[in-house]
């Protein structure tokens, strides 16, 4: 009896780990203009939001900085989710420099989604 609660046990938590993983990633991190969706081209002084999603649980606190490609000078913020699902944005301009920036949102240390993004030179 006991080998048979115990097969069922582990067959229970091996379906409910695949049907987890069957439903897509937990977080997602990108970068949108203050006008239009998700994108990967902005110009210096543009209006961006930073948007973070926890598909699965509510109140996720986070971090989210950005960094030019190939130097060291990061600009951080700090955020944390609403409802499970919904988009959280920080609201920011644009870099002051022109090149490829990299974004990384982490929750307790991990990194949970990555982005990159150009910067240009605007009018």
């Amino acid at each position: 009896m006991r080998r048979l609660v115990l097969i069922v046990s582990l067959a229970l938590v091996i379906s409910a780990a695949a049907t987890a993983n069957a439903a897509g990633p937990r977080f997602a991190g990108y970068v949108g203009g203050a006008v239009t969706g998700a994108g990967h081209h902005f110009v210096v002084g543009d209006g961006l939001n930073l948007v973070f999603v926890d598909h699965r649980a509510s109140d996720t606190r986070y971090r989210v900085c950005w960094h030019r490609l190939h130097h060291n000078h990061h600009r951080c913020w700090f955020g944390e989710t609403g409802a499970a699902g919904r988009r959280d944005r920080i609201f920011t301009a644009a870099p002051s420099f022109a090149g490829t920036y990299i974004v990384k949102w982490t929750v307790r240390g991990h990194r949970k989604a990555i982005w990159r993004f150009e910067n240009g030179v605007g009018d």
